[in-house]
């Protein structure tokens, strides 16, 4: 007994025909899709993809850089020596998250900012 076909099975080849060209391949209802429309629908989906995981990307480096600013602030004010070198290195390292997710805003505002022009 052969598997059902399902969507997944269909080559991207097989999808732009059908969608693009129905009357020719007999699919579609024999309504062609816009290309344009496509188009746009593409750059809408795939800008809102790189906006909202660019807000995601900001959310983290926000909240790095607030702990950073906290760590340094009771390294400040810790007496301890051992406790202030311990306290400084966790703030090192949460102002490295802070670069690593600027830097992956950056480069997803950037993308978003490709697919709308």
């Amino acid at each position: 007994m052969s598997k059902k076909l399902t969507i997944q099975d269909a080559t991207k080849q097989e999808l732009i025909e059908f969608m693009f060209a129905p009357a020719a391949m007999g699919g579609g209802f024999g309504i062609p899709v816009p290309q344009d429309s496509f188009i746009l629908w593409l750059q809408k989906k795939r800008g809102k993809e790189y906006i909202d995981s660019a807000e995601d990307a900001a959310e983290a480096s926000n909240k790095a850089l607030k702990s950073y600013i906290e760590l340094v602030r009771r390294a400040n004010d810790e007496p301890d020596i051992d406790k202030k070198l311990a306290l400084l290195e966790k703030g090192a390292k949460a102002f490295d998250q802070y670069k690593k997710y600027s830097k992956e805003y950056d480069k997803l505002s950037k993308k978003a900012d490709e697919v709308w022009n």
